[in-house]
């Protein structure tokens, strides 16, 4: 359902932000493109996992290519996961595995360079959070700290942060990608255990780099 919607979304900013290009300076080429890619997370706030993974990778391009430096509509849908810990008792143990889902838009300025087209820039949203407390972390808790009502909650939140993306293209088909971007997300974090809740503020602030490759499906 998310790519769905990301695809939607990205047809129509291409609509309303490309300008009429020169079609006979450029060969056509397929507008979307499908992959795989590789994220690599660090989590630089100290408080969550950092982690690494494979994702989706997709691109909504014009048909036609375009030379000329210009500032543009930016997007970002980003999934992070990772794991928090805090205190119960006297240990330090894991309570919740958490879900970070940041929508952006922003601006972002476009560098074709012969096969590569860079662009970079700065995105702000919305981060819609959730966490989940899984039965092997209660039973830690319980056998660890005596806790046998762990509960953990996280909040939605504000979102932003920059981003340097490069595309190369190896033929009008196939494209690589490389991204790398830091993401700054601030929940509040609320944890209930021994009777007593306790709330502090998550640093879910994350260095991202993405490696992909994508193909065009038409």
């Amino acid at each position: 359902m998310r790519a769905s919607f990301a695809v939607v979304f990205a047809i129509v900013a291409n609509t309303a932000f490309a300008q009429t290009p020169d079609e006979s300076s450029s060969p056509k080429r397929t507008r979307l493109q499908l992959g795989a890619a590789v994220d690599l997370t660090t989590m630089t706030g100290g408080q969550a996992a950092s982690s690494a993974g494979p994702a989706l990778a997709w691109r909504w391009r014009g048909r036609f290519s375009r030379a000329d430096d210009r500032w543009g509509f930016a997007y970002r849908f980003s999934t992070l996961d990772s794991q928090i810990s805090s205190t119960l008792g006297a240990a330090q143990l894991p309570v919740a595995d958490i879900k970070m889902r940041p929508l952006m838009v922003g601006v972002e300025y476009r560098m074709p360079r012969g096969r590569w087209n860079w662009a970079a820039g700065v995105s702000g949203g919305w981060a819609f959070n959730s966490a989940d407390t899984p039965d092997e972390y209660r039973a830690r808790a319980l056998n660890a700290a005596g806790v046998g009502d762990l509960s953990v909650e996280v909040h939605d939140s504000l979102a932003w942060g920059p981003r340097l993306k490069g595309w190369y293209d190896v033929n009008p088909r196939v494209s690589l990608l490389v991204e790398s971007s830091y993401l700054v997300i601030r929940p509040t974090l609320d944890v209930h255990a021994l009777g007593a809740s306790s709330s502090r503020t998550l640093k879910g602030d994350a260095f991202v780099v993405k490696v992909g490759i994508v193909y065009g499906i038409f």
